[in-house]
């Protein structure tokens, strides 16, 4: 993921300069290095998750970076022919360019997750500017569809207990995951469903995307969702949404 996070704090220090943040200004921003996710559950057991429980076949698929034209109402379609709930966390940005993509993710029952609104790595911003990108996606996601999202999920997975403060004060969970399909790097259809079969178990919540890089091409996890969904079902999985799956609705 090396290049990929690269590029995008390239992106944020482009995003500095566009707000118009002196040099001095943006040396104070955060830039600690990441606390390890594991130590992060640990230190906070009620706040950041990986998975929900083992005791049912229960899994979630997960959506990042949407809504993407290109590739969310495909997927939509296969999750609908399905009859699969998903969780999506939506970049705001995105959110505000497409709503009728999020409408129509929030109109056929799926649960619409915080993702930041630039997908700006949460640790290289100061407090006051994760705190402002998470309220913004939010205020986006309101408008179009009038729902409080409660789970937020950071750029990367990059964290550190500094920003898990912010995040937990914002009364969010932070949602990880613990299969990583790595389908940003518009892996083959086949590869994306050996990673996933190779490493599931009951409680799992799964990383797809649906949105990406304009020149990256996604198409291949619609056709690799479809082929999971129905050899998971062979194997006895049943698909939640991720309140559903840590039981945060009961």
């Amino acid at each position: 993921m090396s290049v990929r996070r690269t590029f995008f704090i390239i992106v944020f220090m482009i995003y500095l300069s566009a707000s118009g943040l002196s040099g001095v200004e943006a040396a104070t921003v955060d830039s600690k290095e990441p606390t390890p996710n594991s130590i992060l559950a640990k230190e906070y057991p009620e706040t950041v998750f990986f998975s929900g429980g083992k005791q049912n076949k229960q899994i979630a698929l997960t959506f990042d970076d949407g809504p993407d034209p290109r590739v969310t109402s495909d997927l939509l379609d296969v999750l609908k022919e399905e009859d699969v709930p998903a969780t999506f966390f939506l970049l705001g940005a995105r959110a505000k360019a497409y709503p009728e993509l999020v409408r129509r993710t929030h109109n056929e029952g799926h649960l619409i997750g915080n993702h930041g609104y630039w997908h700006n790595p949460i640790i290289q911003l100061s407090d006051e500017q994760a705190r402002f990108e998470i309220e913004q996606t939010q205020q986006v996601i309101d408008q179009i569809i009038g729902v409080k999202t409660s789970l937020y999920r950071p750029p990367f997975g990059l964290l550190n207990e500094q920003k898990v403060e912010v995040v937990k004060n914002l009364d969010y969970s932070i949602i990880l995951w613990s299969v990583d399909t790595e389908d940003w790097k518009a892996s083959p259809p086949d590869q994306i469903v050996e990673t996933v079969l190779e490493t599931v178990k009951p409680g799992a919540i799964i990383l797809h995307h649906d949105g990406s890089n304009w020149d990256t091409d996604l198409t291949g996890t619609v056709t690799a969702v479809k082929k999971e969904i129905s050899e998971l079902k062979k194997q006895g999985y049943t698909f939640v949404t991720v309140d559903d799956l840590l039981e945060f609705s009961e």
